[in-house]
């Protein structure tokens, strides 16, 4: 029993031994383009977002200068969720959650109006 076990440990052994060693294998090395590329897609990316938001922040100033709060507001929000992707790198977070509360404060206004209106009897 001792020397079926011993036999059964030298050939688990050497077969282990036989696994760690690479035969025939070169060594490799990364090139500088290789090791950049991930680096140059986040850079891409992020030039991509910023003129992305660039244009939301257009838009949404277009809508507040013609009183369109809600189309105002859901590019604000486009502009939050960009920022939120890129953990708030694009624009201070405070700065656009700052504008979205003045925002929707002016939405609030504007049905009261119209709610005001809509009650007025002519």
């Amino acid at each position: 029993m001792k020397k079926t076990i011993l036999v059964a440990v030298a050939l688990f052994s050497l077969t282990s031994l036989q696994a760690q060693f690479v035969i025939n294998s070169t060594f490799q090395p990364m090139t500088y383009d290789e090791i950049v590329a991930p680096l140059r897609m986040y850079q891409q990316a992020y030039d991509e977002a910023l003129n992305r938001l660039d244009s939301y922040i257009d838009k949404y100033a277009e809508a507040m200068n013609e009183e369109k709060y809600r189309s105002a507001k859901f590019y604000l929000e486009r502009c939050i969720q960009l920022n939120n992707r890129f953990d708030g790198n694009l624009i201070k977070p405070k700065t656009l959650q700052d504008a979205l509360a003045q925002c929707e404060k002016l939405i609030e206004l504007q049905d009261k109006e119209r709610a005001q209106l809509g009650n007025r009897k002519y």
